[in-house]
């Protein structure tokens, strides 16, 4: 059993951004079945500045899978991507437990999270204000599957600023290599470039209003915020589909950077952690 982690939201990147804009949940790879996490994220029917939980109990014969393969520092990895998200998150039977009310505070943010019930157990959203640098904590009162936790504190460092512009309709070459630079974080934080590609039948009445159900291929990329700056290589673009295109760049912290928890019913403990993402929205691949 376990937590989902702290994220921050979704900002459009220089140059605009959609309003279909999709942000990564606070899902950890790497912690092992029968264990979850605690986040903020993006969350599209509540705006793009959340805060996201989930505890999550996996089947004995699941495997934990986001979607997104962890990719050594500076380099990529392309991978297919499905329609739609909850194939990326896990794979094999899950259980959303119930840890009670949650309560979140921040620079100028009290929150309280309640348990929502969804079909396979509860999650927990609430709109927040947009994410800022300083200290945040968050508790649980304990619920029916997880017992009480809390406080886990943590500090949103200076945020990345992206400084490279790609405003909606930018036509992007896959024979090219594509650079991208921020200014801004902590050395050691994690910046995660993460591209999608749609499939979009001829004739779909424009603009794309559920581009979700035509998802394709995808690729990630990682490296440090210290680096300032990725160039996506030429041979990665060069994997996806023409047309309809995404990127978002993604600000983390570190390992060391998360704040960690434990409580009764977790057999892993939890994962508290922040996200703030810039999204680029309706690029155009082209050969």
């Amino acid at each position: 059993m376990g937590p989902a982690g702290m994220g921050g939201g979704v900002r459009p990147g220089p140059g605009g951004v959609g309003s279909t804009g999709i942000g990564p949940f606070g899902i950890h790879p790497g912690i092992l079945p029968h264990a979850g996490g605690l986040g903020l994220g993006f969350h599209a029917s509540l705006g793009p500045s959340v805060v996201t939980a989930r505890f999550v109990r996996l089947a004995s014969t699941a495997q934990m899978d986001i979607g997104i393969p962890p990719a050594p520092s500076d380099s990529c990895e392309a991978h297919f991507l499905g329609p739609y998200g909850n194939p990326d998150l896990f794979v094999g039977p899950v259980q959303f437990l119930n840890a009670g009310n949650l309560t979140i505070t921040g620079p100028g943010i009290i929150l309280t999270l309640f348990p929502e019930r969804v079909g396979a157990g509860v999650l927990y959203a609430a709109a927040q204000p947009p994410l800022e640098q300083g200290r945040y904590s968050a508790s649980g009162e304990g619920g029916a599957d997880v017992g009480a936790f809390g406080p886990a504190q943590l500090t949103v460092p200076p945020l990345v600023t992206v400084t490279t512009s790609l405003a909606p309709g930018t036509t992007i070459s896959r024979g090219q290599p594509l650079p991208l630079a921020w200014t801004g974080g902590n050395p050691n934080d994690l910046v995660v470039i993460h591209g999608r590609s749609y499939l979009v039948p001829p004739g779909t009445p424009q603009p794309v209003t559920d581009p979700m159900q035509y998802r394709s291929l995808a690729f990630v990329c990682s490296t440090t915020a210290g680096t300032g700056q990725f160039t996506i290589p030429d041979y990665v673009l060069g994997r996806l589909p023409d047309g309809m295109f995404s990127i978002n760049v993604t600000h983390m912290p570190s390992a060391e950077g998360v704040a960690r928890f434990e409580a009764a019913g977790l057999d892993l403990g939890g994962v508290f952690r922040w996200l703030d993402t810039v999204t680029y929205l309706d690029l155009i691949l082209t050969p």
